[in-house]
């Protein structure tokens, strides 16, 4: 090296670095530069072979952890809605006596607890059992009476269950609001003839079948029923001049309540009549008299 560049070197720092290759030391400025480049390289291939190592392990776990999570919400599913039709005692609500709770598809959290039973629930009353009687409750058909509050207060305590022996009915005298009326219970195949003052009386029915049904006709013109009454209420107002006067004629024939229900209470009996949209509730009270609610 010439003295002048000598000269020059000698007053820059010189930047030595040794490298061990080889079992070597090596002072050049342009072998480090090689050899940093060459190392730089070396490193470069490493990190990009080990991304590339890596992708597929990635994308080979994703289908895996998909299908997981899919076939745990599927297996999930079924308890959940399982848990919708328990009942109270089985996810620890409380049901109050003589209420029946329904839980619906909103009433479903995660789990199988209830979620706000009280607010979302159905409450189905059953017929309350009469504060200080006995076994015996309410008919069921009798909740619907509008005065059903103080339907003990009237009758008393029941003292049968509701019966649906068939019960035939017919109305006298002018309509549309009836005061009048004549019953047949089959049970006891008694006629009840509910009088306008409000009282009442019983026969016993003495009509059978094969006997004549119009028995007797006082007025002008072709025995027909109506205006006639027929069968047992016929044969009964033909036989009682004082009940053919107060009764009356009808305009309606004689026929069976779709469906009726009777129950007997310390103070008199109570029969639903049910025909059609509309239902007959009877007080036949102990007292002799009687009362009826007309409901459409």
């Amino acid at each position: 090296m010439p003295k002048s560049d000598q000269s020059v070197l000698a007053k820059q720092p010189t930047l030595h670095c040794t490298l061990a290759y080889s079992g070597k030391s090596i002072k050049s400025g342009k072998s480090i530069k090689k050899y940093l480049a060459l190392i730089g390289f070396s490193l470069l291939w490493l990190w990009v072979g080990a991304c590339g190592r890596a992708a597929p392990s990635d994308s080979s776990e994703d289908p895996t952890a998909t299908a997981t999570s899919v076939s745990l919400a599927v297996i999930a599913d079924t308890p959940t809605r399982q848990s919708a039709e328990t009942s109270g005692a089985d996810n620890g609500t409380d049901q109050s006596p003589g209420v029946e709770t329904v839980a619906t598809a909103n009433d479903v959290s995660t789990g199988d607890n209830l979620a706000n039973p009280a607010e979302q629930s159905v409450e189905i009353e059953s017929v309350p059992q009469p504060e200080g009687c006995g076994d015996e409750d309410i008919a069921l058909d009798l909740a619907g009476y509008p005065q059903y509050v103080i339907l003990i207060e009237q009758l008393g305590c029941p003292q049968s269950m509701g019966l649906t022996d068939p019960v035939a009915i017919n109305e006298f005298g002018p309509g549309p609001e009836f005061d009048r009326f004549m019953l047949w219970f089959s049970r006891s195949q008694q006629i009840y003839v509910l009088f306008p003052d409000r009282t009442w009386q019983v026969f016993d029915d003495t009509w059978a079948e094969g006997d004549i049904e119009i028995q007797c006709n006082p007025l002008d013109g072709e025995a027909t029923s109506p205006p006639l009454p027929r069968r047992g209420f016929g044969k009964l107002w033909c036989s009682d001049a004082a009940i053919q006067e107060v009764m009356g004629t009808i305009v309606r024939e004689e026929r069976q309540c779709q469906h009726a229900v009777t129950q007997s209470f310390e103070k008199g009996q109570m029969l639903g009549c049910f025909e059609d949209a509309t239902i007959r509730y009877i007080q036949i009270r102990s007292d002799q008299t009687w009362e009826m609610v007309y409901v459409q």
